[in-house]
């Protein structure tokens, strides 16, 4: 330390005992720091003992999980294990468990902002579809100037809220998501909320259905129907996946487990396709 503290002065003209003060409480700092850094890591893995080992039977279609293009959601192997019931193994990490428990608080505070603005009709309401058998929950319903908005409110870090607000255009599968939505409750107006979780800034961009979103959501309900229909008539699809893509989606779905130790499959239903660039 002492060596330290000499290079330090005779680098910089400087009060010797100013400089001897600032480099201890320094040093202190970073002792403290190391002294509780596994207790810091500790507690983030903490948030991964909601990461149980359960079984669970799916009933229906979450379009959370059906749009969003990185996830299991969009494998017909794994629609029909969870419709079939299994040990569905969770493997999130905790910051990511954090950052949606976080989201979930962001959305309840917003909403009560919009009803202090008296623009919000309804909140978080339970929608179902039968055919093919779809569940979710939709944020919001919003009056603005005597139109009928529905609304998908997503949070995001300040460089995803500034690209957004750059390039004026919501990212594909929020799109997708309030698609869903708005063709169940028969809307051709909607509106994806984002705001920024450093600064609490608000980016409201619309969502006017045209020809292209007919056509995608009009193509995912009839996969979701033909994934339906493969569970209801007992034949198991193939892994629609090969190479890469296949150790990226497989290492991370909850059934992965499950997918090993059942049959290879009677037929092969493609992965959803991908909406990006069409909207």
């Amino acid at each position: 330390m002492a060596t330290a503290i000499i290079k330090r002065i005779l680098n910089k003209s400087v009060d010797i005992s100013e400089e001897i003060n600032s480099f201890i409480e320094e040093e202190i700092q970073k002792h403290t720091q190391d002294e509780f850094a596994d207790l810091a890591n500790a507690i983030i893995k903490g948030y991964e003992a909601s990461n149980q080992t359960k079984f669970q039977t799916k009933k229906t279609f979450a379009p959370s999980s059906i749009v969003y293009s990185g996830g299991n959601g969009i494998c017909p192997r794994y629609w029909y294990l969870a419709f079939q019931g299994g040990e569905f193994v969770y493997k999130n990490e905790g910051k990511s468990i954090a950052n949606m428990d976080s989201g979930s608080d962001r959305h309840k505070r917003i909403e009560e902002a919009m009803q202090g603005a008296k623009v919000l009709t309804k909140s978080e309401f339970d929608l179902v579809y039968d055919d093919p058998p779809i569940y979710g929950k939709v944020d919001c319903l919003i009056n603005w100037k005597d139109t009928e908005y529905v609304g998908e409110i997503k949070t995001k870090d300040d460089e995803g809220f500034k690209y957004y607000k750059r390039s004026m255009k919501p990212s594909s599968y929020h799109v997708l998501q309030l698609l869903i939505y708005m063709k169940i409750l028969k809307s051709k107006k909607g509106l994806i909320i984002y705001e920024n979780k450093n600064t609490h800034d608000i980016l409201i961009l619309p969502v006017n259905v045209n020809q292209s979103h007919v056509d995608f959501v009009n193509y995912l309900f009839d996969w979701m129907k033909q994934v339906y229909a493969a569970w209801e008539n007992k034949t198991l699809p193939k892994i629609p996946f090969r190479g890469e893509k296949q150790i990226k989606l497989c290492d991370k779905c909850p059934l992965q487990q499950e997918c090993i130790k059942a049959p290879a499959g009677d037929i092969l239903i493609e992965r959803r396709k991908d909406e990006k660039g069409l909207f």
